[in-house]
């Protein structure tokens, strides 16, 4: 009784229920936009310079931009007339500028790994982008104009049929950017498990670890939205009713997970360049004074240095170097 009870009221207010995801998750990225926005402020104070890079600026932009995709849609079918059409030309700039700004700091954040894993691709990179570019901003605008037609227009047919069209395109290179990016960051781990790694290196790991987090969250929502998109559900079963409102879901609320799990990398990176001007400034600070009990030669430091424990690869020659020229001064 109770299971016939459930299955009946998933069915009957599955239109309610998805119109419910809808609207709180605009609420829920609003609020996630404004914790991320303080938190950016605080990295500012804490680091004490201004927040002025192009990745800075890219995650500044992914985080308005997604608010602008979510809220105004909020209103497109609450309003009418000019103030419903401003809401949907809103939501769909919001939309646009959150891909290209996703697009172009993913790029940035795994350029140096790919290039180490899969440099072939280089080249293509910028065309790819230009073609994602055109396609996602033709969608947009097809979407929004198919939105403000009435099914009885002529043309509704046909630009109905372009924009499914674009938005399979850009859904399709979107994936396989996705991939080639999370692809490059896995090689890239496993390549550091198979050679020497020191402490410059370790910015590029925690950005391959945090990459794969992120972009794997991101593949799961396109696919998600895919299915969401061209399974055609049946919406009497409980048990699609169900799946399509967790791929809805999930689908809405991508953005606010990756913007966080950004801002979780960028204070973990603060953190390894802390720990890492630590470390060399105590090598530093080490080899002086080995140097302060040489005999003059440099050969007699590195001895020094073997017998006491002390490591003798790269990273200590470069701060036996260092130590010399400030005893040189």
């Amino acid at each position: 009784m109770s299971n016939a009870s459930d299955t009946s009221w998933i069915v009957e207010n599955y239109s309610s229920a998805s119109a419910n995801i809808v609207w709180y998750t605009g609420w829920i990225t609003l609020g996630a936009s404004v914790l991320q926005l303080h938190i950016e402020g605080l990295f500012a104070k804490s680091i004490g310079k201004k927040i002025n890079t192009v990745v800075n600026a890219l995650i500044g932009l992914m985080i308005l931009s997604s608010s602008l995709a979510c809220v105004p849609y909020n209103f497109v079918a609450l309003t009418t007339g000019a103030t419903s059409v401003t809401c949907l030309i809103l939501s769909s700039i919001g939309n646009f500028a959150f891909y290209i700004a996703y697009f172009h700091y993913s790029w940035i954040r795994g350029r140096n790994v790919i290039e180490n894993v899969v440099p072939s691709v280089i080249p293509f990179i910028p065309y790819y982008f230009a073609v994602f570019t055109l396609l996602e901003l033709t969608t947009n605008t097809l979407y929004t104009a198919v939105s403000l037609l009435s099914a009885t227009d002529p043309a509704y047919a046909s630009l109905t049929s372009w924009d499914n069209n674009t938005y399979t395109a850009c859904i399709a290179l979107l994936f396989v950017f996705d991939l080639l990016v999370m692809v490059a960051y896995i090689l890239y781990m496993v390549q550091l498990q198979n050679t020497y790694s020191n402490a410059d290196v370790g910015a590029l790991r925690i950005i391959s670890l945090f990459g794969i987090a992120s972009q794997g969250v991101f593949f799961l929502s396109l696919f998600g939205e895919v299915v969401n998109s061209y399974v055609a559900w049946d919406y009497g079963d409980p048990v699609h009713c169900t799946v399509a409102l967790v791929l809805t879901g999930m689908d809405m609320n991508v953005g606010t997970i990756y913007l966080f799990l950004q801002l979780w990398m960028k204070a973990v990176l603060e953190k390894e360049k802390a720990n890492s001007l630590t470390k060399r400034q105590t090598a530093v600070d080490r080899a002086r004074s080995i140097i302060s009990r040489g005999a003059g030669s440099v050969f007699h430091p590195v001895k020094l240095a073997t017998t006491e424990g002390l490591a003798t690869g790269p990273g200590f020659c470069l701060a036996l170097v260092a130590a010399k020229a400030d005893s040189n001064k």
